[in-house]
């Protein structure tokens, strides 16, 4: 909800899979083919304007700690 963003980069510190970054207009934007799914950027926003939205053909958000790591390293070898 870019409508409740402050632009304070919370969401892009936490993110583990780098899915997130600010453009040249302090926008948070967000590069799907990189996100896992995990929800630690919306857990972290402060202002809540972060939804996870279930997408086709997505696979579920790892189920723990060594689970999530290896999703990482998935997807930074395929960016």
């Amino acid at each position: 909800d870019m409508a409740s963003c402050k632009s304070c980069g919370i969401c892009i510190e936490r993110c583990p899979a780098s899915a997130l970054a600010m453009d040249e207009d302090t926008k948070t934007t967000a590069d799907l083919d990189r996100c896992i799914g995990c929800g630690v950027c919306a857990s972290g926003c402060p202002e809540g304007a972060i939804t996870l939205i279930e997408r086709a053909g997505s696979q579920p958000p790892p189920f723990d700690q060594k689970a999530l790591k290896e999703a990482i390293k998935t997807s930074n070898a395929s960016g």
